[in-house]
C-alpha cells in the first residue's frame, strides 16, 4: 500500500503542471481509497489465518509466508512485522518439529537482515536455514548469494547463486523469478571483470524479466559496452532500456528509463538535461523502500561519474554526497566504497588532501579484498598525490608502485577488451560487407536481365519437370496407399470376426461350466434318490446289483453327455452341424436314464417320435435332460404325475418339440427364469433352463413355457427360422 501511496505522490507531482490536475488527482484518489480498504481486509484476513490454532497447519503456513511477502514488498515500515512472523514461524516450527516452517522464517529472517543492512547476520541466517536440505533452496541460495557479493565475498556469492540458478532451472520456475538471479550473476562477473559472463547474465534478464528488470538490464549491457569503448552499440542498448520504460508505471522503471537516457547522451549538455528531469522525480517518490534507494544510488552514481570523467568536479561531488548516505543506508558495501573513493579524488583535485587521504583510508580494505585494478589503480594514485603534497614521499613512492602494478593488470584487461571490441566491430563490419554484396550483386542483376531472362525460361522447364515427377510419384504413393488400405481393411474385418468367433466361444465354455455343474447334481440326485428306493434299509444283493448297475450306466451317460457338451463348446455352430444324427437316440438315453427315478414318483411317460432337427446331438441331450430333470423335481408334488414328450408344428409350419408335465409350474416364472431372472417360488435357481435358452439362441432355436389346459407346463423348443 505504501508503494501505492508513493506513486500517487509522484503522479500528484508531474499532474500540478496540467491546467486540470484537481480533476486528474480525483480519478485516481477515489478508486485507490477502495483499493486500500479491499487490501486492508486482505491483510486482516490472512492475520486471522496465522493466528488461528485450529487451522490445519500447511494452511497457516501459506497465510504466514503471504504475510511475509506483503510485509517485505511493502516498504521498510512493515519490516518489522515481517520479522515477527518470522520469528514465531520458527518457534512453532521448533515445538512441532515442523521443518518447513523453520525453514522459510529462517530465510525470511535472512532478508530482513540483508534489507535492514545486518549482513553479518543474514549470513548467519541463511546458513542455519542450509541444515534443511530437503526444503526449497531456491530462495535461500539467491538470497545468500546477494548478500556475499554486498559483502564484495564474490566467488561465494557466484558458488550461491549458480546453485540457485541450477535449483530454479530443476523446478521451472517462472522466468521473472530466474532473471532477479541472472541480473545478481551479471552483476559479480562485472566486479570480477568478466565482462562477457555479464553480459550474457545481463541479455537472460532482458529476455525473460519484467519490465523493471529489463530496463535495468539493458542499462548494464550498455555500461558495458561503454567500457570496451563500443559507443554505438552501448547507445543502442540505452535507447532500448529508455523504449521500454516510457511504457512502464512503476516508479523504478521510470528512474531506469531516465538513467538508460543519461548513459545514451552525446554531451554534457544532454547529461544535465536528462539529469534535470530524473532527480524530481527520484524526489516525488517519497520511498525508503530497498529497491527504490538502489535505484536512486544507481542514478547518482552514474551522473557523478560522467561529471567526474568530465572534470565537473563540483557537480560531481554534489551527486556522490547524496549518493553516499542512501548507500550506506541499504548497505550496499561496494557502492559505499566506490563513493567514498570518488569523493577522495575529489577532494585531492581541490586540494583537500588530509580529508581525502581519511576518506582512502575508510575504502583501501575492502578495495583490496574485492581486486578491483581499476579502483585499486585509482585508489593508489590518490593516495599517492596526497601524500606527495602532505610531504611524505616514502609513502607516495609505495603507493605509485603499487599504482604501476595495478595499472599493468589493467593494460592486460584492457588487451582483452581490446580483442573483444575488435571481435564485435569485425561482427559488424561482416555485416556491412554483407550489405555491400548485396547491393553490387542487385546492380550486375539489373544489367544482365536479358541474360537472367533465359536462365528463367531454363528453371521453369526444370521446374515443370520436377513437378511432372512429383505429380507421378506422388499418384503412385496415392495408389499403393489406396491398395494398402483396401487390404488392410480386409484383414480388420477378418480380424473382427476372429473377434467374434473367440466372444461366443469364451461364451459357450462359460456355459459348458454352468451346465456341467448343473446336470452333474441333477444326475447325483437321480442316483442318491434311486439307491435310497432300491437299497432301503436292509442290505439285499439284488437291488444292490441293480443300483451299481444303474450308477455305471449313469456316470457312463453322464461322461459322454459331458464330453460331448465339452466338444459342442469349443466347435463353432457351423461345424457342429455337421453332426447331427437321430434325436430320439438321445430321448431313449435320457428317458432310460431317469426312468427308475420316474417310476419311483409314481409318473406316467408317454414319449412320442421326434423329427431330426438342425441341432447337434450333445445340445437335443441338455435341453432335454434339463427339462424331463425339472418335471422330476415339480410334477412329483401332485398326485398322479404325468410327463408327456412330443413334437408338433406351430400355426407358421414351423417344428417344434415339447415336454409337458401336470406339475404345479406357472408358465409366467418358468419364462422368467428362461430369461435368468429368479423366481420367487422356485425350488431351484433357475440355472439349467436359462443356459438351454443361450444354447438353443447359438443354433436359431428358442425355449419357451406355455400353460396346459387343466394345470401343468408345457416347455416348447422351437426353430425361429
Amino acid at each position: 500500500m505504501k508503494m501505492i501511496l508513493t506513486q500517487l505522490h509522484g503522479w500528484i507531482a508531474r499532474c500540478r503542471s496540467q491546467p486540470n490536475y484537481i480533476a486528474i488527482l480525483l480519478l485516481f484518489i477515489l478508486p485507490l481509497g477502495l483499493f486500500a480498504q479491499d487490501a486492508n481486509h486482505s491483510i486482516q484476513t490472512l492475520r486471522k489465518k496465522w493466528y488461528n490454532p485450529k487451522l490445519a497447519n500447511a494452511q497457516r503456513l501459506e497465510a504466514g509466508k503471504s504475510l511475509q511477502d506483503y510485509y517485505q514488498s511493502h516498504s521498510a515500515g512493515h519490516r518489522d512485522s515481517m520479522l515477527l512472523i518470522s520469528q514465531e514461524m520458527i518457534a512453532y516450527g521448533k515445538k512441532k518439529g515442523l521443518e518447513e516452517w523453520i525453514f522459510f522464517g529462517l530465510v525470511k529472517t535472512g532478508r530482513y537482515h540483508f534489507e535492514t543492512g545486518n549482513l553479518q547476520q543474514a549470513v548467519v541466517a541463511y546458513k542455519q536455514a542450509e541444515n534443511y536440505p530437503l526444503m526449497e533452496d531456491f530462495s535461500l541460495y539467491s538470497g545468500l548469494g546477494l548478500v556475499y557479493c554486498h559483502l564484495g565475498q564474490l566467488d561465494n556469492a557466484e558458488q550461491c547463486l549458480k546453485k540457485a540458478l541450477k535449483k530454479g532451472q530443476e523446478e521451472q520456475l517462472a522466468p521473472k523469478m530466474m532473471g532477479s538471479v541472472h541480473g545478481n550473476l551479471g552483476t559479480l562477473y562485472e566486479l570480477k571483470g568478466d565482462y562477457l559472463n555479464a553480459i550474457e547474465q545481463y541479455q537472460q534478464v532482458a529476455k525473460t524479466a519484467k519490465q523493471n528488470s529489463k530496463v535495468q538490464a539493458y542499462v548494464s549491457i550498455g555500461d558495458l559496452f561503454m567500457r570496451l569503448g563500443l559507443v554505438q552499440e552501448a547507445r543502442i542498448n540505452f535507447e532500448r532500456g529508455g523504449k521500454v520504460a516510457k511504457a512502464a508505471k512503476e516508479p523504478s522503471t521510470i528512474i531506469q528509463g531516465y538513467l538508460s537516457m543519461i548513459r545514451a547522451s552525446k554531451n554534457i549538455k544532454e547529461v544535465r538535461s536528462w539529469i534535470k528531469k530524473a532527480i524530481p522525480i527520484t524526489d516525488s517518490f517519497q520511498s525508503d523502500s530497498f529497491q527504490m534507494m538502489r535505484h536512486k544510488l544507481m542514478l547518482l552514481g552514474v551522473a557523478g561519474y560522467i561529471f567526474l570523467d568530465s572534470l565537473h568536479y563540483e557537480e560531481a561531488l554534489l551527486y556522490f554526497q547524496q549518493a553516499l548516505p542512501i548507500a550506506q543506508k541499504i548497505a550496499d558495501q561496494p557502492s559505499v566504497s566506490k563513493a567514498r573513493l570518488a569523493l577522495a579524488q575529489i577532494k585531492q583535485t581541490q586540494g583537500q588532501h588530509r580529508e581525502s587521504l581519511q576518506l582512502c583510508k575508510m575504502v583501501q580494505a575492502q578495495l583490496e579484498e574485492q581486486q578491483e585494478p581499476s579502483l585499486l589503480s585509482t585508489l593508489y594514485d590518490v593516495l599517492a598525490k596526497n601524500y606527495l603534497a602532505l610531504k611524505q614521499p616514502d609513502q607516495a613512492v609505495l603507493f605509485l608502485q603499487k599504482r604501476d602494478q595495478q595499472d599493468a593488470k589493467v593494460e592486460d584487461k584492457t588487451q582483452i577488451k581490446e580483442v573483444i571490441a575488435q571481435y564485435i566491430r569485425r561482427q559488424t563490419e561482416k555485416k556491412q560487407a554483407a550489405l555491400q554484396m548485396a547491393k553490387e550483386n542487385a546492380e550486375q542483376l539489373a544489367v544482365a536481365t536479358h541474360a537472367k531472362a533465359r536462365l528463367n525460361y531454363l528453371v521453369l522447364g526444370l521446374l515443370s519437370f520436377l513437378l511432372a515427377v512429383v505429380a507421378v510419384l506422388f499418384y503412385t504413393f496415392y495408389k499403393q496407399k489406396k491398395t494398402s488400405a483396401e487390404r488392410l481393411a480386409e484383414i480388420n474385418q477378418l480380424l473382427e470376426g476372429e473377434k467374434e468367433k473367440l466372444v461366443l466361444s469364451n461364451n459357450k465354455l462359460k456355459r459348458f461350466s454352468g451346465v456341467v455343474s448343473h446336470d452333474i447334481l441333477s444326475n447325483l440326485d437321480l442316483i442318491l434318490s434311486t439307491g435310497n428306493v432300491l437299497v432301503g434299509t436292509r442290505s439285499n444283493p439284488e437291488n444292490l446289483t441293480k443300483y451299481y448297475t444303474l450308477t455305471q450306466n449313469t456316470g457312463r451317460q453322464l461322461k459322454d453327455y459331458c464330453l460331448g457338451l465339452l466338444t459342442e463348446a469349443k466347435t463353432s455352430p457351423e461345424i457342429a452341424l455337421a453332426e447331427i444324427g437321430d434325436p430320439n437316440t438321445i430321448l431313449n438315453k435320457v428317458i432310460g436314464r431317469f426312468g427308475p427315478a420316474l417310476q419311483e414318483k409314481g409318473f406316467t411317460v408317454e414319449v412320442g417320435e421326434l423329427p431330426s432337427s438342425r441341432l447337434p446331438l450333445s445340445v437335443v441331450e441338455q435341453v432335454l435332460q434339463n427339462m424331463v430333470s425339472n418335471a422330476l423335481r415339480y410334477a412329483s408334488q401332485v398326485p398322479n404325475p404325468h410327463l408327456q414328450i412330443g413334437s408338433g408344428i406351430d400355426e407358421q409350419g414351423k417344428l417344434y418339440w415339447y415336454v409337458a408335465d401336470n406339475g404345479p409350474g406357472q408358465a409366467a416364472e418358468i419364462n422368467r427364469m428362461i430369461q435368468g431372472e429368479r423366481a420367487a417360488s422356485a425350488k431351484g435357481q433357475g440355472v439349467g433352463l436359462n443356459l438351454s435358452q443361450a444354447t438353443l439362441q447359438d443354433y436359431g432355436w428358442s425355449l419357451q413355457a406355455e400353460a396346459v389346459d387343466g394345470g401343468g407346463v408345457r416347455l416348447v423348443v422351437g426353430s425361429r427360422g
